[in-house]
């Protein structure tokens, strides 16, 4: 009983982790779109 509480608290924090990567990669890659977007209307 005890083991398997921690290999689901191990679980629950990998997903956290992996969450909080996948956050990462969406700000990030909004970032970059705002960028472009900011680029394109100073060319234009």
């Amino acid at each position: 009983n005890v083991r398997s509480f921690i290999y689901s608290l191990f679980y629950i924090s990998s997903l956290n982790n992996n969450l909080a990567k996948s956050d990462l990669l969406i700000t990030e890659l909004s970032d970059e779109i705002d960028g472009s977007e900011l680029r394109k209307q100073k060319f234009s």
